[in-house]
């Protein structure tokens, strides 16, 4: 079994046994980057985190534009660099938000682009003012939300 340390969970753990993209795809490239610094389990983790930005961000991966939202967010998930945005290592993940607002909430962190983040599973189970549902029930305190990234003033890893 090979091995590989990997760049995302800084453990060592089983490496990719096999390029992840077909041959002749323009993606070979990034799919040995795969195989040489990230872990089996990291991978796993980003294929099901990776189905939730696609249903969440409504991807077409037909489409160049969302075909590069994809490849952003796997790099930052992954932690393989290649983004200058220092907020997308924080995607699948629970972080601690201090909007401009005041407002100081915990929840998990979908999906992030250019103009907003996407969150869920709010503590206390309602959606903070400050941010949009995008789907919710008849009492608007379940689903997920969006939020400007003009009116976050801080984000980081946190716990509940």
């Amino acid at each position: 079994m090979n091995t590989v340390r990997c760049v995302r969970c800084r453990t060592e753990g089983a490496a990719l046994k096999s390029n992840p993209f077909r041959a002749g795809t323009a993606l070979v490239s990034l799919g040995e980057e795969l195989r040489s610094s990230v872990c089996v389990d990291c991978y796993n983790a980003w294929l099901k985190s990776s189905v939730k930005i696609i249903n969440d961000g409504k991807l077409d991966l037909r489409e160049a534009r969302a075909q590069h939202v994809w490849v952003s967010q796997m790099r930052a998930f992954l932690n393989l660099g290649g983004t200058s945005d220092p907020w997308l290592r924080f995607v699948d993940r629970r972080v601690r938000i201090e909007t401009t607002s005041k407002v100081v909430t915990t929840a998990m962190l979908l999906r992030a682009d250019d103009e907003k983040l996407w969150l869920a599973d709010f503590n206390g189970g309602a959606i903070p003012s400050g941010f949009a549902p995008t789907q919710t029930g008849a009492d608007g305190a379940s689903g997920s939300a969006s939020i400007l990234r003009d009116c976050v003033l801080t984000i980081e890893e946190g716990a509940e």
